[in-house]
């Protein structure tokens, strides 16, 4: 396993959700557009589904732990494991990331809002 493949997978998958997030923040209409979809919509505007969808594709195109074996033979299960278990390490990476700038970007919406606040009524 190399992992600078696994970093540069899980930061352009984890960007990759970021931008859509402010794409549906941004623009509500295309939003509620999206949610209608049916059967996929809501998992389409979800924080948590989207991103997984996201990392499913590229761990079929790139699995960053292909190289990776297990210590007993698991025969013919052992493809559908190990794509399994590239798509849940990476997407475990990819949702902590994505959590974290969200939470840093919500935080300072709400200081710079405070921060104008207090410069309004000093004035």
């Amino acid at each position: 396993m190399d992992w600078t493949d696994y970093f540069i997978l899980s930061s352009a998958v984890a960007t990759a959700s970021l931008v859509w997030r402010q794409w549906l923040l941004d623009h509500p209409k295309f939003d509620a557009s999206v949610e209608r979809i049916p059967f996929l919509g809501e998992g389409l505007v979800c924080g948590f589904c989207f991103p997984l969808y996201l990392t499913l594709i590229a761990v079929l195109f790139s699995n960053p732990i292909q190289g990776w074996t297990f210590h007993i033979s698991l025969g013919y299960f052992e493809p559908f494991f190990m794509l399994l278990m590239g798509w849940m390490s990476v997407g475990l990476a990819v949702l902590a990331m994505r959590f974290l700038v969200v939470a840093l970007m919500d935080g300072s919406a709400i200081l710079s809002h405070k921060h104008r606040e207090s410069h309004r009524q000093d004035s």
